[in-house]
């Protein structure tokens, strides 16, 4: 035995197997005890209610959670004083932490369209033909970027232009033999319409609301592609086709196209002016043209023309234009249209193609199968269930804030009860289309081809989307096919309260997912950011502007006399805090006159968000990293503010005065949550301290 140990390679094992026994046995004794404070030991007689050894951390440490908790630890400025300055103390270092030029819903728009490119490039086959339509239109726009491509495809584009415009008609412009007296301007409009277009030049249907048109013309306002743009496509279509013109015809013709366009804006009403230029306009016809003639229905869809009748009969007749020098210049002015209408689709040369961003080519044509493909790969649909019941939740709490209003009349109340009671709401998309196959089928009237041009393609996406724009006003439908329906924004629309199927309440998916609400989020964080935005877009109803319609969508001043005065006190409190805050951007500057809604919204909507939030008396909600020790209505404060941060603005005063029509981001914080003593007292501020104002503005509550 001695001359075994004596060895020292077996005396080096024999070590090492302690050692592994020892180790072995220390983990056996620390899992067990692991298990002793995991697990509650067994009831008996002696003790009922067994102890909890080991309290769970109620933290949320979901990604999205750990996301929220760093924007709110590292955008916040510590050396400011809350109660002094609010927006700089959550936001003052915003800019260290973030490449984004706006808020961080801006940066939710950029990551989206990431998101529908990496889509659109990943190479998987589908049977569905609106994900295969998406991944064509991207394609045809994309390979015209390869110069080699484009030279080969640049000939037979402008020949497949010069096929569609001899469609509309004779082109006067590049025909020696045009006649004058064969002008028809009924055909060409007609034949306009075959090709997908709707805007006419000399009339064009405007929406009213999203269920109403009228025939309109724009003469005033019409904007034009730019004269040497228009010659180099025309300069470029008939190189292309061969076509050499006498001397300066071309220019020439131009050239008086651009000068009619002056002189439609002269001073005469535009009625009259068309009605001189065109006297008789088969407007029936023309329109009828524009339905697809499976699914469309013209009975139904005139009903939605408002003006129709009084502009039919008007333009009634068989009259005809006689001046010939006006029938050129018509000719070659529907012409000219036709080409604007179109110009984003035809690539005359390289600086066009590469002007193009083809992931937005597809998002703004066809918006709601890229919406389709989003949810499909990257929404998380709890977020709609979860919105859809903080929709009646914030809307309960609304409805008790009217209740308990301390200076509404009862009729008063009950109006504004009853206008609330019937807003109607679309949560990202109508039902419906959680079922498979069901935007597919909308597409059963888009028949493009791998062959086809990027133009063609275009082409038919335009009468395509023309066709079922026209559909979803006839009947009313859900989700507009014309919106663009990637906005991080929610939307309140007053006029639309009378129809029975679609929202007036619209709330986005960007708005409803990350950053903004995720399901793993407590609930003081979706009331936060999503419940205060809830209740901002409620307050729309009540507004100076949607004051005066009523709960159909209806135009009504349905507020009783009585309350007017006071209603009226109350929202100019709002406006003179406006107009007296000091901007930290454009110091004492600002003007309500283009804001005075959004003042509206934004106070009432906080008011709305606090008070789910209190009703629903949440107890165990998790805490935030970092926040573990602050309330939760006082957590809904800081995360508020968190939507608001964004660089310094780089706008001109006369811009903002001008143009904006949302307050302030500082002001959107500070002169909201200055006017609550809930903010007041949560944060221990003084009376009299900035964000605890002596002089408070309250909507329907004191």
């Amino acid at each position: 035995m001695r001359n075994k140990l004596n060895n020292p390679l077996i005396f080096i094992i024999l070590i090492l197997l302690a050692s592994l026994i020892l180790i072995l046995g220390t983990l056996a004794v620390w899992k067990y005890n692991q298990k002793l404070t995991r697990v509650a030991p067994l009831r008996n007689p002696e003790n009922p209610h067994p102890t909890v050894t080991q309290k769970r951390r109620n933290v949320c440490e979901s990604p999205e959670c750990v996301t929220l908790a760093h924007q709110l630890l590292n955008w916040r400025d510590t050396t400011v004083d809350p109660c002094e300055n609010f927006y700089k103390a959550s936001c003052g270092n915003y800019i260290q932490h973030t490449l984004s030029d706006g808020t961080r819903n801006a940066k939710k728009r950029k990551i989206i369209k990431k998101l529908i490119k990496e889509f659109l490039v990943k190479n998987h086959t589908t049977t569905s033909k609106s994900e295969n339509t998406m991944k064509l239109l991207y394609w045809k726009c994309q390979d015209l970027k390869n110069e080699t491509i484009l030279d080969l495809k640049l000939k037979r584009t402008m020949k497949e232009v010069l096929k569609d415009i001899r469609f509309l008609g004779p082109w006067p412009m590049i025909d020696e033999n045009w006649n004058p007296s064969k002008f028809d301007l009924n055909a060409i409009l007609i034949n306009m319409t075959k090709l997908g277009q709707h805007d006419f030049g000399l009339f064009k249907l405007q929406s009213i609301n999203k269920w109403e048109l009228k025939i309109v013309s724009d003469f005033h306002t019409a904007k034009h592609i730019p004269e040497h743009k228009i010659i180099n496509m025309i300069s470029a279509i008939l190189t292309a086709n061969n076509i050499t013109s006498k001397g300066n015809q071309v220019l020439n013709d131009i050239r008086d196209v651009y000068s009619f366009y002056e002189e439609l804006k002269s001073n005469i009403s535009e009625s009259v002016k068309l009605k001189e230029i065109a006297p008789s306009i088969q407007f029936e016809k023309i329109l009828k043209n524009l339905l697809h003639p499976k699914t469309g229905n013209w009975k139904q869809f005139k009903k939605k023309i408002s003006n129709a009748d009084p502009v039919f009969e008007n333009f009634g007749g068989s009259q005809i234009v006689q001046n010939n020098t006006l029938s050129r210049i018509l000719a070659n002015y529907l012409v000219l249209r036709f080409l604007e209408n179109s110009y984003s689709s035809i690539t005359y040369e390289s600086s066009v193609a590469n002007g193009r961003t083809c992931d937005e080519v597809v998002i703004n044509n066809l918006p709601r199968a890229t919406l389709r493909a989003f949810v499909q790969n990257h929404f998380d649909r709890e977020n709609r269930k979860i919105v859809s019941e903080m929709v009646d939740n914030t809307r309960e709490a609304y409805l008790e804030i009217i209740s308990n209003s301390t200076w509404l009349s009862l009729e008063g109340k009950r109006r504004a009860s009853l206008k609330l009671s019937k807003l109607k709401k679309l949560v990202g998309y109508p039902d419906e289309y959680e079922k498979e196959g069901t935007l597919d089928h909308t597409f059963e009237t888009l028949h493009t081809l791998p062959s086809d041009s990027f133009y063609t393609v275009m082409k038919k996406i335009n009468r395509y989307r023309t066709e079922i724009w026209l559909n979803f006003v006839s009947y009313n439908l859900s989700l507009d096919p014309t919106h663009d329906l990637f906005q991080v924004n929610a939307f309140y629309a007053a006029a639309e309260n009378q129809i029975s199927k679609p929202s007036c309440c619209y709330i986005m998916i960007p708005i409803i997912d990350e950053p903004n609400l995720d399901s793993t989020y407590p609930v003081y964080a979706k009331y936060a950011t999503t419940g205060a935005t809830l209740g901002h877009e409620m307050g729309h109803s009540f507004d100076p502007t949607g004051i005066e319609w009523n709960e159909d969508g209806f135009y009504e001043k349905w507020l009783p006399k009585e309350d007017q005065k006071e209603y009226k006190r109350r929202v100019k409190c709002l406006t003179d805090q406006y107009d007296g805050y000091d901007d930290p951007d454009f110091g004492r500057n600002m003007n309500s006159s283009n804001v005075f809604t959004e003042l509206f919204a934004d106070r009432s909507g906080i008011d709305a968000a606090i008070r789910t939030y209190r009703n629903l008396n949440i107890s165990d909600d998790p805490k935030i990293i970092g926040f573990e020790d602050v309330p939760g209505e006082k957590m809904m404060y800081h995360i508020y503010a968190l939507d608001r941060c964004a660089p310094r603005s780089t706008q001109s005063l006369s811009t903002v005065l001008s143009q904006n029509t949302h307050p302030s981001d500082s002001f959107r914080v500070n002169g909201v949550l200055s006017n609550l003593e809930s903010f007041s007292k949560a944060f221990n501020c003084p009376v009299g301290s900035p964000m605890n104002r002596k002089k408070k503005c309250y909507i329907f509550v004191d």
